[in-house]
């Protein structure tokens, strides 16, 4: 019983919500509190294929007459052709419960279990698909915030996205702002998710298995009177090369790379700056396909400048085809004995 009077409240707070934000016209100050006439206008926008505009005069019908529940349930058939489908299942349940007529609430049913039995993902699938069809309906918050509970990276990421359109398309100062703070939180949330990607990745040290401990080897017993064999000088064929490829094609990638980082940053930037003056307004999509070209830009450059360092470290310590060590040589001279240090640095 308490969790239907929560769906209850919530249910009447969309109601309310909607008809605060609500755009289509009264023809008069008369027929703007009538809620046949509201409900009339539902209708009609419903029959022209025009669902947001449908779902939004059947909610402002439902919120001056309560006691009808014809309107609930027009209200959420319309957000279920609309895609908004979370909005759907909270009005149509709330009908369920007020409508008395027992074959009405089974003619229902048809619509109401499909919506019971989707998944978080596929309910904010549904309704990004809607932007596109009713972009004047400014639903990228509601789906960002769908995107935001699957709590997975990849989704955190598109509602990050998201966010930002709902910044650049807000009718409002107040919508602005709940954008903004919801792009916070996103952003909060996406950093989380990578650090803790990265700490499952890091390999950790298995307790059950020691380390392995080498077995004493007997000392070599020394040979007198025996000059000691002469120490070849080591093959060096073909280090120099390698050393030289590795240090040329680091110096290549790093130059590339910066080129191409840079120029997707600023790419990327220009692509804001042109949506912040609203000339993707008309066309989001357009939007995440330039923002996504400049973004794999940047990162292809970041990439290769990475690969390009590596290669340069690589080359800087590489002598005759191995990495660089440093030898301790014994040396016997005329001032005396010691020790030498030798490196193919």
């Amino acid at each position: 019983m308490r969790f239907a009077a929560v769906r209850t409240l919530t249910a009447w707070v969309l109601l309310a919500q909607s008809a605060a934000a609500l755009s289509v016209p009264a023809v008069a100050s008369a027929a703007a509190e009538d809620p046949k006439a509201w409900a009339k206008k539902g209708a009609e926008a419903f029959n022209k294929g025009d669902f947001l505009g449908a779902a939004q005069a059947f909610e402002k019908a439902a919120q001056l007459d309560p006691s009808d529940p014809k309107n609930l349930r027009y209200a959420g058939r319309a957000w279920q052709q609309v895609g908004h489908w979370k909005r759907a299942l909270v009005l149509l349940e709330m009908y369920l419960k007020i409508e008395p007529n027992p074959d009405h609430r089974a003619s229902i049913m048809e619509f109401v279990e499909p919506l019971r039995k989707a998944t978080p993902r596929q309910v904010a699938e549904a309704l990004d698909a809607a932007l596109a069809r009713f972009p004047q309906g400014r639903l990228e918050g509601e789906a960002a915030q769908l995107w935001d509970d699957l709590d997975d990276e990849a989704a955190v990421q598109h509602a990050s996205e998201l966010w930002e359109l709902a910044r650049v398309r807000a009718a409002s100062d107040a919508d602005r702002q709940a954008a903004e703070a919801g792009a916070r939180r996103s952003s909060q949330r996406l950093a989380a998710l990578k650090a803790q990607r990265l700490a499952a990745q890091q390999p950790k040290n298995d307790p059950a298995k020691p380390d392995h401990v080498p077995l004493p080897q007997p000392p070599t017993p020394a040979v007198p009177d025996k000059q000691p064999p002469a120490q070849q000088p080591p093959v060096t064929t073909g280090s120099s090369t390698l050393r030289t490829t590795l240090l040329i094609s680091g110096g290549v990638l790093v130059l590339g790379g910066a080129v191409l980082g840079t120029l997707g940053y600023l790419g990327a930037q220009d692509v804001n700056d042109r949506a912040n003056k609203g000339e993707y307004k008309s066309n989001p999509d357009g939007y995440f396909t330039d923002k996504g070209a400049k973004d794999n830009l940047a990162y292809a450059g970041w990439s290769a400048l990475a690969v390009g360092v590596g290669l340069g470290v690589w080359g800087a310590l590489t002598g005759d085809g191995t990495p660089a060590r440093v030898t301790v040589i014994p040396h016997l001279g005329p001032e005396g004995a010691g020790l030498a240090l030798a490196s193919p640095f």
